[in-house]
């Protein structure tokens, strides 16, 4: 990024979405987000649309609100931080990468997501990968 302006613009986009695709994801409407968060009419929107940003308390009420951890919130940030290009997935790869996303957050225990995120990387890193390779 050429400034730290142009970072906080990325940033706040970024924390939009992802507040916008998990209210979508648990089908909560924008007024039940606004009630969940101690908000007034109109701030979830604001939100979503990176027109208010969001503070600290604010983040920690949304958290609780949508059932996640503030790590949601920035789990991909370094690729945006470092402003690293994606390519899009092969069309069977983002099947593959949906289904996975989708059994790890259908474990309830952050822990044991924390634990199988941890083995994750540590195979992805490993150049030894035994009979898997």
């Amino acid at each position: 990024m050429s400034s730290e302006k142009e970072f906080r613009a990325v940033l706040d986009k970024h924390i939009a979405r992802r507040i916008k695709d998990r209210r979508n994801k648990i089908r909560m409407s924008l007024s039940e987000l606004d009630d969940a968060i101690g908000a007034s009419p109109g701030t979830s929107a604001r939100l979503e649309h990176a027109v208010t940003m969001v503070d600290c308390v604010r983040l920690v009420n949304l958290c609780h609100a949508l059932g996640v951890h503030v790590s949601y919130f920035f789990d991909d940030l370094k690729a945006i931080s470092l402003g690293t290009p994606f390519a899009s997935p092969e069309p069977d790869e983002q099947m593959e990468l949906e289904a996975f996303i989708e059994a790890f957050y259908g474990v309830d225990d952050y822990e044991a997501r924390r634990e199988i995120l941890g083995l994750m990387k540590a195979v992805a890193e490993s150049d030894d990968l035994g009979d898997l390779g």
